[in-house]
C-alpha cells in the first residue's frame, strides 16, 4: 500500500514538474506612440468649459461634446470657438438631462439621454429634429 502511495505520488510530482516552464520571452509588445507635437484649441484660462465628459470629432469642422459642469452640449470649431449650441436641460422635446454618449453621423448629431430613456437627433447647426424613446422611463427597463 505505501509503495502504490509513492508512486502515485511520484507520478504526479513528475506531471506537475513536467507541465511547468518558466516564461523568459517577452510578450510582444506594441511600441508606445509619443505625441511630440499637438495643438491646444481651447484651455481652461479661457473659462469656455467646466468639466467636458463626452467628446466626438465632427469631421473637419471641429467637436462635439458634452460639458457635465455647464450641462450643456456645443460644438467647438478646431480654432476652440463654439460654433452652436445642441439642446438644452430639461426634460421636453430636444431636452436632455443627462448626456451618456454623442454620435455624429453625415449632417446629424445624436444624444443619447440616459436618465430619460431617450436619443435626441440634432442637424449641426443645431436645430432640434427627432427623439426616440428606447426603454421605459420611470422603470428603468429597456
Amino acid at each position: 500500500m505505501a509503495q502504490r502511495i509513492i508512486l502515485i505520488a511520484s507520478t504526479l510530482l513528475v506531471f506537475i514538474l513536467a507541465s511547468c516552464e518558466s516564461v523568459t520571452e517577452q510578450a510582444d509588445l506594441p511600441e508606445p506612440i509619443v505625441l511630440n507635437d499637438y495643438e491646444t484649441i481651447i484651455s481652461y484660462k479661457e473659462m469656455v468649459l467646466a468639466n467636458p465628459q463626452r467628446i466626438r470629432f465632427d469631421g473637419d469642422e471641429g467637436l462635439v461634446l458634452f460639458d457635465s459642469g455647464l450641462e450643456n452640449v456645443i460644438r467647438l470649431s478646431l480654432e476652440g470657438e463654439i460654433i452652436t449650441e445642441i439642446g438644452r436641460k430639461g426634460s421636453g422635446p430636444g431636452e436632455y438631462q443627462s448626456v451618456s454618449n454623442i454620435y455624429v453621423l453625415n449632417n446629424s448629431i445624436f444624444l443619447v439621454d440616459d436618465r430619460q430613456f431617450i436619443i435626441h437627433r440634432f442637424l449641426k447647426d443645431g436645430s432640434y429634429i427627432s427623439s426616440f424613446i428606447y426603454g421605459d422611463y420611470g422603470t428603468h427597463r429597456i
